[in-house]
């Protein structure tokens, strides 16, 4: 039987992290003197280099492609207190935000921060609108 100690030893915090505290217990025990890692890497031939000629036209970032609208009135939305603008946020229910904190500076925002709207992650890929807010909002870094 693997302990707890053993498995995060062998995987490191992140694959106790990938497991979570429920499935701990159903993770197989290691069999002593069994090798321990990632399994070997197998190398693969270089694909053909196809001629510039017939190579696909590939835009320089791909645009995100949108899903419906997020409302503010949906059940998810209401409790993270999503609001189109966030000049409108309800600052007694979300003291977290801060002024110019916006959908678009922010890390679930899977557009380019000058959309004017693009899918969220929260939100499973539906799109929000760039100047909108809510109290998921992660600030994008660089």
């Amino acid at each position: 039987m693997t302990t707890r100690r053993q498995f995060v030893r062998l995987t490191g915090v992140a694959g106790l992290a990938a497991v979570g505290a429920r499935g701990f217990a159903q993770v197989a025990p290691v069999q002593p003197g069994a090798p321990v890692g990632p399994a070997p890497v197998t190398p693969v031939a270089p694909a053909a280099p196809v001629p510039a000629a017939s190579a696909p036209a590939v835009p320089a970032t791909p645009a995100a492609p949108a899903g419906p609208l997020v409302s503010e009135s949906e059940p998810q939305a209401v409790a993270v207190g999503y609001v189109n603008d966030a000049q409108h946020a309800d600052l007694r229910r979300f003291p977290s935000y801060h002024p110019g904190q916006r959908c678009a500076n922010c890390r679930l925002f899977q557009g380019a921060p000058a959309a004017t709207q693009a899918p969220c992650a929260f939100f499973n890929g539906r799109s929000v609108l760039a100047s909108g807010w809510c109290s998921a909002h992660q600030l994008r870094i660089g």
